[in-house]
């Protein structure tokens, strides 16, 4: 999902939606908030923001993976800490063993 692109006012948006900051938004992996990083990062409908979603899992990827590249397209933007090592965590996600 590269054309994901988030704004500072897309960030008010989530933050006032959720109530809280992002920094504390992004701690919770669901679905739902799933779709509302995507929704404000495509800039798009909650149903467009499913749509691209479905299409994400059917290609093969995860939720997980998809929150990942949320958060690097957050700190690519400023939004979240350069300190935070998000390469390094995808990098223990993908390296799982159930």
């Amino acid at each position: 999902m590269e054309e994901i692109n988030f704004t500072a006012k897309a960030i008010a948006e989530l933050e006032e939606i959720k109530k809280r900051p992002i920094t504390d938004i992004v701690g919770e992996i669901s679905m739902s908030n799933t779709a509302l990083f995507v929704q404000k990062g495509l800039h798009c409908s909650e149903e467009e923001a499913f749509k691209a979603i479905e299409l994400y899992l059917e290609k093969g990827g995860d939720l997980i993976s998809l929150y990942l590249t949320i958060l690097e397209k957050l700190q690519k933007k400023g939004f979240l800490p350069k300190a935070l090592n998000i390469k390094q965590l995808r990098a223990k996600v993908e390296n799982l063993k159930i």
